[in-house]
């Protein structure tokens, strides 16, 4: 009798311990399926992301870069890992997706000529891309624009730019010659000019790109 009533208890001790292991596994099993959530990832677009040891990142996916004149880019399977291709300077290219930290520098990954892969947007203090409108976008009588929707502009070094309520509207401020802002809308195309909607220093307003073949705002 003490024997059988023994047994039943060490079965269900036994069963017990069974469930708590299958619970245990469980946990661990979504747990490691689970996406890492690594604070060197991003992918929120039209916010301006610092990755640690480099400047603030220009580019956005969905928008249009180019590798600064000079050098090529190399681009590679994953971020510091094989060559798979380059593109030259000036190359053009889609961002795809990114930024993803690296040792003092973003990653971007992005399409060049139907070449995709992971490229390095600089090291340091150096910039090795920068952005770009949208391809095959140029307001009639301008030069093509330069300057993306999420990314950095500034005045060109000189004169300053007015900000204007609306395009060719009254004017709100100005911004210096060498002065940042933030591109948060355009470009709307006027005569011979293309405007873009910006933030500088909290005043939110549309300021021209330039006028015929002179650029008056340059990309960061």
């Amino acid at each position: 009798m003490y024997t059988s009533k023994f047994l039943k208890r060490a079965a269900r001790l036994t069963l017990w311990a069974a469930v708590l292991s299958m619970l245990v596994f469980g946990a661990n099993l979504s747990s490691a399926n689970a996406a890492p959530s690594s604070p060197e990832k991003f992918s929120v677009a039209n916010t301006v992301m610092t990755c640690p040891g480099f400047l603030p990142s220009r580019l956005v996916a969905g928008q249009h870069g180019r590798v600064t004149p000079g050098l090529p880019n190399r681009v590679r399977f994953a971020p510091g890992s094989a060559v798979i291709g380059y593109i030259p300077g000036g190359g053009t290219f889609r961002v795809l997706a990114g930024p993803q930290c690296g040792v003092n520098s973003a990653w971007w990954l992005v399409d060049f000529n139907g070449l995709v892969g992971w490229t390095s947007e600089g090291v340091g203090y150096t910039y090795f891309l920068e952005p770009i409108g949208p391809i095959g976008i140029t307001c009639p009588g301008f030069l093509p624009s330069r300057l993306a929707v999420g990314g950095w502009g500034r005045v060109t070094p000189g004169t300053p730019n007015r900000l204007r309520t609306v395009p060719d509207g009254p004017t709100l401020a100005l911004i210096p010659g060498g002065a940042a802002f933030s591109v948060i809308g355009g470009p709307v195309c006027g005569w011979r000019t293309a405007w873009w909607k910006v933030n500088y220093n909290g005043v939110v307003g549309w300021t021209r790109e330039g006028a015929s073949s002179v650029y008056w705002l340059e990309p960061l």
